[in-house]
């Protein structure tokens, strides 16, 4: 009996040692699995960390290679693409831990969800950037359009603070034809100025992230456009007294001409001294009489 309880004794340490010693090669297996995860984790973690500072550089605040600058990040959202299965390696790896009943299931889920949240976030970053820099492309554009506008706009304040009023009549009435061809130019961009409004105020809309400085860019664009109204009519009622004036002299210069062609003959004593002579003279005379000059209207008329 003694021999017997004392094999029992020896044979349960035994199966009990092999018990401990399998739980701790479970465990042991267990461990490393964990490490090799966390390694894992860790490698992917850094390269999420890094991605999320590329995508939240707000290189799309300063419009220089802005085409470049979208490029680069369609490569960048190329590469998440690409590696969005390293993720789902790691996130796969701790499931299978967790589904085998891994000793650190709680730790392992607690890593898995803030590697989801990581990756949510890294791809709202560089959604976000995306729309950034295609806003601050379109923006790009409208600024180009609105220094378009005011270069224009700069020329034609020039041309209306000219004081060249013609030194003639065709000078004059050249100057004036000019006029109206920029008053018909000025009038074809009302429609321009019209469409930069309805884009600034979408720009608003859409709360663009530059819509304020758009805005106020843009209001002081047309009211210049809008300013331009006033001196050009000072010109053109400048011109039109010009022609006018010219007008005036013109006629002026004529009937002075006219006067000193026609006063000898006035003042000429020769009376004739045939029939035929007398009417010749007659006929010379008749048109003096019939010339009138209407004073104060700039006009001449002659008679035949």
């Amino acid at each position: 009996a003694g021999i017997t309880q004392r094999l029992h004794a020896v044979t349960a340490r035994r199966d009990k040692l092999k018990e401990s010693a399998a739980a701790r090669r479970r465990r042991l297996l267990e461990s490393r699995q964990l490490h090799q995860f966390l390694r894992n984790m860790y490698e992917v973690e850094g390269w999420l960390i890094q991605k999320q500072q590329v995508a939240s550089d707000e290189n799309y605040r300063d419009p220089t290679n802005l085409q470049s600058k979208i490029q680069k990040h369609a490569a960048f959202e190329s590469e998440l693409t690409a590696n969005k299965g390293r993720v789902g390696a790691v996130t796969s790896e701790g499931e299978s831990l967790i589904g085998a009943g891994h000793f650190a299931s709680v730790e392992i889920q607690a890593r898995l969800d803030e590697l989801e949240a990581e990756w949510r976030a890294l791809q709202a970053t560089s959604l976000l950037k995306r729309e950034r820099l295609n806003d601050a492309y379109q923006a790009l554009l409208y600024s180009r359009t609105l220094e378009e506008l005011e270069a224009w706009t700069d020329e034609v304040e020039s041309q209306l603070q000219s004081e060249d009023h013609g030194k003639d009549l065709a000078s004059v009435a050249n100057l004036l034809k000019r006029h109206t061809l920029l008053e018909n130019d000025v009038t074809s961009h009302g429609e321009q100025c019209s469409q930069l409004k309805d884009t600034a105020a979408a720009f608003q809309r859409s709360n663009h992230f530059m819509k304020d400085e758009i805005q106020e860019r843009a209001q002081a664009v047309i009211k210049r456009y809008q300013s331009l109204q006033e001196p050009m009519q000072i010109r053109r009622d400048n011109l039109e007294d010009a022609l006018l004036l010219n007008q005036f002299l013109r006629d002026a210069d004529d009937e002075m001409q006219w006067l000193a062609e026609k006063e000898p003959l006035a003042a000429s004593t020769d009376l004739g001294n045939s029939l035929n002579a007398v009417q010749s003279l007659q006929k010379k005379t008749s048109g003096i009489g019939s010339r009138n000059y209407i004073k104060g209207t700039g006009s001449v008329s002659f008679g035949q």
